[in-house]
C-alpha cells in the first residue's frame, strides 16, 4: 500500500492536496549544480503515525525494514537497482504539534542521489527536488 501511496503523489505536489508536514530539507551539490530536495508527508498520516518513547521502546518498524522498503521504492521509482544505503538517522518530527513521533531518514545508494522518509507505521515518502 505504501508504494501506491508514493507514486499517487509523485507528480503532483503535496501541499496542493493536504497540509503537510515538513521532515527534511537538504541540498546536494552534483556537476557545480545544487539542488535542494524536501522530505514532507500528509499532516494526516503523520498524526496517525504512532507515538513510542525512545528510551523504553524500540521502534515499532526496525531499521532492517527501512532499509528494505527504501530499497524497493528505489528500484520502483527509477527502475533500476539500487546499490546499497548510504546512511539510515531516526529523527523525530521536526514540528512542535508532531514532535513524539519519529521517523527514519534513508539515503539510497545508486546512480542518483535519493532521499526516503520511513514513519513508524511503515509509510514510506521520497524526496522532491527544489532546484
Amino acid at each position: 500500500m505504501a508504494k501506491v501511496f508514493i507514486f499517487l503523489f509523485a507528480m503532483i505536489p503535496l501541499s496542493a492536496l493536504c497540509k503537510t508536514v515538513p521532515l527534511l530539507e537538504s541540498s546536494v551539490t552534483e556537476n557545480g549544480t545544487t539542488r535542494t530536495y524536501i522530505l514532507e508527508a500528509p499532516a494526516t498520516i503523520v498524526s496517525q503515525s504512532p507515538v513510542f518513547d525512545i528510551f523504553k521502546d524500540s521502534p515499532p518498524v526496525s531499521i532492517s525494514q527501512a532499509a528494505q522498503w527504501s530499497i524497493e521504492v528505489y528500484s520502483d521509482y527509477f527502475g533500476e537497482e539500487a546499490w546499497g544505503i548510504d546512511s539510515i538517522t531516526l529523527d523525530n518530527i521536526p514540528s512542535r504539534e508532531y514532535r513524539d513521533r519519529w521517523f527514519y531518514k534513508v539515503n539510497v545508494r545508486g546512480s542518483k542521489y535519493f532521499a526516503v522518509a520511513v514513519l513508524m507505521d511503515g509509510s514510506v515518502f521520497v524526496s522532491k527536488v527544489r532546484e
